[in-house]
């Protein structure tokens, strides 16, 4: 196994132990580190100092914001203000956390239906000019 890979190792372990410390070590030695795991590393910040956690989560909207394809300011400002809520709101942490067998599962499931949700809205938006569509459901 190569260094790379032992050092994903110990970062993916570390975060699905909730190790911060360990997290960022391991994550300073890899050379990329995915969206959904910075975004799972940034929100275990959540539970210590505060400014360590909201220039991560800066950090992280920047990324996201960058990395994302047709995202609208809507969609970049709720994510912001879901960030912003999130050191207050200590109840959301376990449910990302402990949804399922793994935490990385949980996070990309979650902010996978935030960005369905907003490219649904964005479709509905650039629809509701053209034509009407009706729900099936």
């Amino acid at each position: 196994m190569t260094a790379q890979g032992s050092a994903y190792h110990r970062f993916r372990r570390a975060l699905d132990r909730g190790n911060v410390t360990e997290a960022l070590s391991a994550a300073a030695e890899l050379q990329f580190v995915g969206l959904t795991e910075a975004l799972e590393l940034t929100l275990l910040l959540a539970d210590g100092e505060l400014a360590k956690y909201e220039r991560a989560a800066l950090r992280w909207h920047l990324r996201f914001v960058y990395e994302s394809k047709n995202l609208d300011i809507r969609e970049s400002q709720a994510v912001l203000i879901l960030l912003a809520a999130i050191p207050a709101n200590h109840w959301l942490r376990p449910r990302w956390r402990n949804s399922s067998v793994d935490g990385k599962a949980s996070v990309s499931q979650y902010w996978g239906a935030v960005r369905l949700d907003g490219e649904a809205a964005r479709s509905r938006r650039s629809d509701s000019g053209k034509r009407h569509v009706e729900d099936a459901s």
